[in-house]
């Protein structure tokens, strides 16, 4: 009844609430404007309510709340995407009581807070439309209407006491999505507040807090309009109805009688309401509700039917994936734009929200090791997917940008994007923390990275079924730029694999050039420095090896390695010990992460007696790549010690993940682990450094030590004949031969040893002579042994020893014909797995009748040797005859 709502305000004994707008100056305007009549009622309705014939306070109820099945939405159109118009009521738990001192039903307990979540896709536009300012309620223009609500009030007088009022599109506080507000009776604003369920699934809830209780509420009817504007509503809009007498809401609280229909909202048609764009599956929506007395809430849920003609919705993203450089190889930052038109048309069917998106980069494209420096990552503790709290992931694991446009609100999300930490499951994790205008997002998606190319695919999915018309993403730049360009120039292609929540899949495309650092991809000229850090002769000292690429060049995956003769280890009681240590450098740019490890040394490995083992833990950051162990042979080669040291491939991607190797060092740097050569002649340290992409490239440095002269040379050498026997002319004697060195002089490069006049060189004794080819593959025959030598040096646990072969000599003449000479000796010594050849010419000198036998070693290997030792055998086959008695 006109004017109740306005005595009941100033005069219930039991109104609990009242907001600012119910002023008495307003409401005793409108009082006046009225009727006689309803003002003479509206007395004595008052002094009945002061003297207490107003509502009764009611009872403590054991159980107020919803009237169990009376929550119900109902939509006008199941066209998914569409735009219906959205019923919703419900209904309180009543009782018989008093209503301004007449029998009544009045309501259990007054409501108080109501909650509506309504399922996820089932959202409004309020930025379709005007708002109206909160201070100008409820005069709001006819314009911000949006809908219609209805609200049962305890019968008055036995008639039903029903208001029926506008629904505005109100400015929403700070933080909230969207708020909606209706004149409950006696111009009490009654809010409704839109907000995303960003901690669950992403629907919206339609929340009214602190329902004032002027008047006793029994049911509420809340109808929003799909398309506002439409002229369907014109005959009901801008109505504000008690019982049955209606006025113009708008000029409230002057009110002349509600014309008949007609008007117009004064904006085009556009939607407001938007159903979900999933098919098939029935929804469902979910009711809270307490009362003032009774602060637990009553929940009820309600179906809504499922929505069908997803195949009518329009899917058409677009796709802008740019880098921030256009140099081959370089780090460089990337702006990655999804955009997704809109149809805003009334009549039409909306865009489908996005489900899916499949972002995968070119190839070539890959993860920057460059940009683990201070690079962190972000724990699932951290970014709180599933609540509401801030993010606390640390600032080394922002590695970019992100911010959402949203056609149905006015405020953009913007916020970061995070490094999510490994899993067992998944190496590179992202997560995307947006929020604006109320709304939260934490969405994680996941990198995959392909374990041959390295070629990058990101997936986000199960994204929330809000409407977005452009997504960008940019990650950031600089030389710690988390991704690096191809290696190579031309046009490069990004693919994607975008899903709607409607089912529609598209697959658009982006290319860029890479225009810049063309020339590098085709060269490889590595840098190279190799040698002791203390150039001294035959002293101990570290050795160090540097190689060195350039931006844009391939990166190195080996290294071959020729030492200078005489550049030695000391092997002995160095096996399985650390003996060195490596560090690489990875990734483009000015800043390549740097990592280190052990060099161990190790035993037999493939072929080669012994080997080295480096040992690196690829750990950048976050990202863990596990332990990479890479594995040197050492080779001594047989003619004169000199140490080759050949790598297995260096590792050039790793579960995905270039490695892009840029800086090599190694520094053998136990003390007392490598010797210098005792020859000061100028010499090379020798390396063939390969590429990924299979070109080698031979390189040298000079190397030269010095202090030469500084070396003593005090050998000592015994010599016994053997074979008592074998003592008189024309025996054949043994003798065995002991040199000795002392540590810390030169070593020896050429012996000489004369025998005495009493016995000379018998080769027609021996039993078989070998061929040189035969001794040079190490293939000589039984028969031409003739002793055996032992060597002792420091550099190994176990003396090389061998048999002594007898080789048949030659020389070649100035016109190239070969000369039978003396056989010559040769032993190959061999222990630890290593062998060495060595050679002695035989020769005589001094006058004729008076000639001695000469034995010379030359070219001895540039190694300490200790001990050696030598003994031609005696007696049958001895190749040494006495010419006199010995």
């Amino acid at each position: 009844m006109p004017g109740l709502h306005d005595i009941r305000l100033r005069h219930s004994a039991s109104a609990r609430t009242a907001t600012p707008q119910n002023t008495t100056e307003g409401r005793t305007t409108m009082a006046q404007q009225r009727p006689r009549r309803t003002r003479f009622l509206g007395r004595a309705l008052a002094l009945a309510a002061v003297i207490g014939l107003g509502v009764a306070a009611p009872a403590q109820a054991e159980d107020p709340g919803l009237v169990p099945g009376s929550f119900k939405i109902a939509v006008s159109d199941t066209q998914a995407g569409g735009h219906p118009d959205v019923l919703t009521e419900f209904a309180f738990k009543s009782k018989p009581g008093i209503f301004f001192g007449m029998p009544s039903t009045v309501p259990v307990d007054d409501p108080k807070d109501v909650s509506v979540d309504l399922p996820p896709g089932l959202v409004g536009n309020p930025e379709n439309f005007p708002k109206c300012s909160p201070v100008k309620f409820p005069q709001c223009p006819v314009d911000t209407q949006i809908g219609e609500a209805e609200i049962q009030f305890a019968p008055l007088f036995g008639m039903n006491y029903v208001v029926t009022t506008p629904i505005y599109n109100i400015e929403p506080p700070q933080g909230a999505v969207a708020q909606f507000a209706f004149n409950g009776s006696a111009s009490v604003l009654v809010q409704i507040t839109a907000s995303v369920r960003s901690d669950g699934d992403f629907g919206l809830s339609m929340t009214t807090l602190n329902t004032p209780n002027i008047l006793p509420v029994l049911g509420v009817k809340l109808n929003f309009w799909g398309v506002p504007g439409d002229p369907s509503h014109d005959a009901v809009r801008d109505r504000f109805c008690e019982v049955t007498q209606c006025s113009v809401a708008s000029a409230y609280p002057a009110a002349p009688p509600y014309p008949s229909g007609g008007v117009k909202s004064g904006i085009p048609a556009r939607p407001f309401m938007i159903a979900p764009s999933q098919c098939g599956v029935p929804t469902e929506a979910t009711i809270k509700a307490n009362t003032w007395a009774f602060p637990a809430f009553d929940t009820q849920s309600t179906t809504i039917p499922a929505f069908t003609g997803c195949e009518k919705m329009s899917f058409k993203p677009r796709i802008a994936v740019q880098p921030t450089s256009r140099e081959a190889a370089a780090p460089t930052g990337l702006d990655v734009d999804i955009e997704i038109p809109q149809n805003n048309e009334p009549t039409g069917v909306s865009t489908p929200a996005l489900k899916q998106a499949v972002v995968a980069l070119p190839e070539g494209m890959v993860v920057s090791p460059s940009g683990s420096d201070r690079l962190a990552g972000c724990s699932d503790a951290q970014i709180g997917i599933g609540n509401l709290d801030k993010p606390a992931c640390p600032a080394g694991s922002q590695i970019g940008t992100v911010k959402i446009e949203s056609p149905v609100m006015g405020e953009d999300l913007t916020g970061s994007i995070y490094l999510g930490t490994q899993t067992r499951e998944q190496m590179l994790r992202v997560f995307l923390y947006a929020e604006g205008g109320g709304v939260q997002l934490k969405l994680p998606g996941k990198i995959d990275a392909d374990p041959v190319t390295g070629r990058l695919t990101t997936t986000f999915d199960d994204q929330p079924m809000l409407p977005a018309n452009k997504i960008s993403l940019s990650f950031k730049s600089g030389p710690r730029a988390v991704l690096a360009n191809p290696s190579t120039c031309g046009t490069k292609t990004t693919d994607t694999h975008i899903t709607s929540h409607g089912g529609v899949v598209a697959t658009p495309t982006d290319t860029f050039e890479i225009t810049e650092g063309c020339a590098k991809a085709f060269a490889f000229t590595p840098a190279f420095n190799a040698g002791t850090l203390l150039p001294r002769a035959g002293a101990f000292s570290p050795f160090t090896l540097d190689v060195a690429r350039s931006d844009g060049q391939p990166a190195i995956n080996g290294i071959s390695l020729e030492l200078p003769k005489g550049l030695l280890a000391q092997l002995k009681g160095n096996i399985g010990q650390r003996v060195g240590t490596a560090r690489v450098a990875a990734g483009p740019g000015a800043n390549p992460f740097w990592l280190s490890g052990p060099v161990y040394l190790e035993g037999p490995y493939a072929d080669a007696p012994f080997s080295l083992k480096v040992m690196i833990h690829a750990k950048a950051g976050p990202i863990d790549l596990g332990m990479v162990v890479v594995r040197q042979r050492i080779y001594v080669h047989p003619d004169d010690a000199r140490v080759s040291v050949v790598s297995d491939p260096l590792p050039t991607i790793l579960h995905g993940i270039p490695i892009q190797l840029k800086h090599l060092r190694v520094s053998m740097d136990k003390p007392g682990f490598t010797v210098n050569p005792t020859s000061c002649e100028p010499q090379a340290v020798h390396a063939a450094i390969n590429s990924a992409h299979g070109n080698t490239v031979p390189v040298a440095t000079r190397f030269q030590v010095g202090d030469c002269a500084a070396l003593e040379l005090d050998p000592e050498l015994s010599m016994t004949f053997t074979g008592e026997k074998e003592m008189d002319e024309g025996k054949h004697p043994g003798v065995e031969a002991n040199l000795g060195t002392i540590a810390g002089n030169a070593n020896l490069k050429q012996v000489k040893a004369t025998l005495p006049l009493a016995v000379a060189l018998d080769p027609n004794n021996a039993k078989a002579l070998c061929e040189p080819a035969q001794a040079a593959a190490g293939g000589c025959p039984a028969e031409s042994i003739v002793g055996d030598a032992t060597a002792t040096t420091p550099l190994l646990d176990v003396p090389v020893a061998g048999p002594v072969y007898f080789v048949k000599g030659y020389r070649t003449s100035e016109s190239g014909r070969q000369i039978a000479t003396l056989p010559k000796l040769f032993m190959t010594l061999a222990g630890q797995g290593i062998k060495i050849n060595v050679w002695a010419d035989s020769s005589v000198s001094g006058p004729v009748g008076k000639q001695k036998l000469e034995t010379t070693f030359k070219d001895v290997p540039d190694v300490p040797i200790s001990d050696f030792k030598l003994r031609i055998n005696s007696g049958d086959n001895g190749i040494l005859k006495a010419t006199a008695d010995v």
